[in-house]
C-alpha cells in the first residue's frame, strides 16, 4: 500500500510542477528552470503588453533576442536556447504548444549491406498541403505580420501568422 501511495504522490507532485510551468504572469522567468520552452498565448493586453525573449540576465540591450509592445493579445514562441523570458502587463501566459524534445540517438553497429542500384519509383501525392495555421485571428482589426492592427492603418510587415477573422 505504501509503494502505491508513493507512486501516486510522486505523479501528482510531477503534474503540479508541470502545470506551474505551463502558466505564468508578469516577471522574469528562466527557461528550463521556471518555465518550459514552447508557444504561449497571453490573456490580457488591455494595459498594453511588453515582452522580451532574452539571451542573458545582465539587463543589456544586446541580450534581447526578440520583443514586442502590443495592446492586442499576443503569441510568442520561447526557444529552448533562450535564457529567460520577461513580460509586463500581459496577464497570464498559457502554454499552447510545448517544444518537442529532440529524440535521443543511441549509436548502434549497423551491418553493411551490398550496394544496390537505385530504381525509379513513381510517387503518388497522398494529401493536400497543410493549410495556413493562424496564431492570431483579427476580428476587430486586420492581420499585419504576426499581430492585428486597426483597419485604418497600413501594414508595413511581411505576411505572418495572423489571419483576418
Amino acid at each position: 500500500m505504501k509503494k502505491v501511495l508513493f507512486i501516486v504522490l510522486t505523479a501528482v507532485i510531477g503534474l503540479v510542477g508541470l502545470l506551474a510551468s505551463a502558466c505564468f504572469g508578469d516577471g522574469i522567468f528562466r527557461v528550463g528552470v521556471d518555465i518550459q520552452p514552447g508557444t504561449y498565448r497571453n490573456s490580457d493586453s488591455s494595459d498594453c503588453c511588453y515582452w522580451e525573449r532574452l539571451s542573458g540576465l545582465d539587463g543589456t540591450l544586446e541580450e534581447i533576442i526578440a520583443n514586442n509592445f502590443t495592446c492586442d493579445l499576443d503569441v510568442v514562441t520561447i526557444s529552448p536556447t533562450d535564457v529567460a523570458f520577461s513580460s509586463i502587463r500581459c496577464g497570464v501566459w498559457t502554454l499552447v504548444a510545448p517544444v518537442e524534445p529532440a529524440p535521443t540517438v543511441v549509436p548502434t553497429a549497423m551491418p553493411v549491406e551490398p550496394t544496390v542500384e537505385p530504381t525509379a519509383v513513381p510517387i503518388e501525392p497522398t494529401a493536400a498541403p497543410p493549410s495556413k495555421t493562424c496564431c492570431k485571428i483579427c476580428t476587430t482589426g486586420k492581420a499585419c505580420g504576426d499581430s492585428c492592427i486597426s483597419r485604418s492603418y497600413t501594414c508595413h510587415k511581411p505576411p505572418g501568422c495572423a489571419c483576418d477573422g
